[in-house]
């Protein structure tokens, strides 16, 4: 576990809406629409200032996040751990076609996803031990600080549920619109507090 000797303040925000539409990404590395851009500038502007910024290397994360650094002059770290589940054969697919084509899987997945992976994703043990290593690095990272880790969907879900004590199987309860932003405070000593921040969510919809 990460050292935490001054306390910090985190800020989870997830990308914007990207060109397509709501759709299973995982690894596509499609950027943002017009408006999935607009969501997220809406969305910081009610937010604090930050003494950095981490990003998912994906473009739907990392371009908003290049942009916000290069015209606050915040640094920039990219975090490859912070990436999206890969869903394997449900990569690209919108959940139209996939309830369409595999009804009961998909159903399966949304009820237990760590029992009922898409075919060829990758493991959910395997995602979120690599999200939750990252997240606690960058707990380390910035100690006594503010940051603002921009990610995805499934990121946030895991990230959240960790600090709540939920299982793996309990992930899909959580929601997480696009540009939500959640405001995590960790305390010295390892003490966590976390909560869904006041900030409007201009859309909503799956990963």
């Amino acid at each position: 576990m990460s050292d935490v000797r001054k306390g910090s303040v985190l800020y989870l925000m997830r990308h914007g809406e990207p060109e397509g539409g709501v759709r299973y990404r995982g690894a596509t590395d499609d950027p943002l629409s017009a408006e999935g851009r607009a969501q997220m500038e809406h969305a910081i502007a009610s937010c604090d200032a930050f003494d950095g910024i981490v990003t998912s290397p994906l473009r739907r994360c990392a371009d908003f996040a290049e942009s916000l650094a290069e015209r606050s002059g915040m640094p920039l770290t990219i975090e490859p751990g912070l990436r999206e589940m890969h869903f394997g054969e449900w990569e690209g697919q919108t959940p139209q076609a996939l309830m369409a084509a595999c009804p009961e899987l998909l159903r399966q997945f949304w009820a237990d996803p760590l029992a009922h992976p898409p075919p060829g994703a990758e493991p959910l043990e395997a995602f979120r031990s690599r999200v939750i290593s990252a997240w606690h690095a960058q707990l380390g990272a910035f100690d006594g600080g503010r940051s603002l880790l921009i990610v995805h969907g499934g990121t946030v879900r895991v990230i959240l549920a960790y600090l709540a004590g939920l299982s793996a199987r309990e992930l899909m309860c959580l929601t997480v619109p696009y540009a939500s932003v959640h405001r995590v405070t960790v305390k010295p000593g390892h003490r966590m507090s976390c909560h869904v921040s006041s900030f409007e969510s201009i859309a909503t919809g799956a990963r």
